[in-house]
């Protein structure tokens, strides 16, 4: 289960924290990510609806529309009264998944403030956590966006590190958090600042695309987002 709510991001400002990368962490980034189309991406299959009944096709069509490279993830769109903005439920997940098997996007109390449009990001933003995933076979749900994801991850300065990590324990701390540091950062952070790159229409408040991604993060994640919108995507 993964939430969009991202605690203790950046306020409009650059990572500044002394620099300590956890052990585990200290790959060099490849810049430049040639990825092949693959031919014949099945379209997203089953109708959309909310738990009391919304109707999404509309939302989902305008989403295959502008991101067909999201064509090969199946996945529902549901309502909650829940807190927060949305929440991701993959197909693959078991615990407190309300059907389970399909991959759920579930827009919670907090989304109604939003404009049709941030919430067409925000569901976008949510798949993110399917596309980048691995099963738990360990495979990539989708290994050409699993590329950029990985690049990314491979980018971050020790600041970021220790930035991320000290979010974490403050998270374990307050026991909002059971789950390792490695586990968190690859199921949900990693992801949500992903998405915080590519939507600042929801995320503008808590980033600045500027100052919270190095350039070379930069074009990765520009990359990341040619691929999502080109057809025939790699799955």
């Amino acid at each position: 289960m993964m939430d969009t709510n991202i605690a203790g991001a950046p306020q409009q400002a650059p990572f500044n924290i002394a620099p300590q990368s956890p052990a585990n962490f200290a790959p060099q980034a490849p810049t430049n990510i040639a990825v092949a189309p693959a031919q014949g991406a099945p379209n997203i299959s089953g109708s959309l609806s909310g738990a009391r009944q919304g109707n999404y096709d509309a939302l989902a069509s305008e989403i295959k529309a502008e991101y067909p490279g999201l064509a090969s993830i199946p996945f529902t769109i549901m309502e909650s009264d829940g807190p927060g903005k949305s929440e991701t439920f993959p197909s693959f997940e078991t615990k407190d998944h309300p059907l389970p098997g399909q991959n759920v996007i579930q827009l919670r109390s907090d989304s109604k403030r939003f404009t049709p449009q941030q919430r067409k990001s925000m569901v976008t933003g949510e798949l993110l956590h399917v596309m980048g995933a691995k099963d738990p076979d360990g495979k990539p749900v989708n290994p050409g966006f699993r590329k950029f994801k990985d690049a990314y991850v491979q980018s971050l300065t020790p600041d970021q590190w220790q930035f991320h990590h000290r979010v974490w324990r403050n998270q374990v701390n307050q026991g909002e958090e059971t789950r390792s540091f490695e586990d968190w950062m690859d199921v949900s952070r990693v992801d949500q600042f992903i998405g915080a790159f590519l939507f600042p229409n929801v995320y503008s408040s808590e980033f600045d695309r500027d100052t919270d991604f190095t350039p070379e993060q930069q074009k990765i994640l520009g990359q990341a987002e040619k691929y999502l919108k080109q057809k025939g995507v790699e799955r």
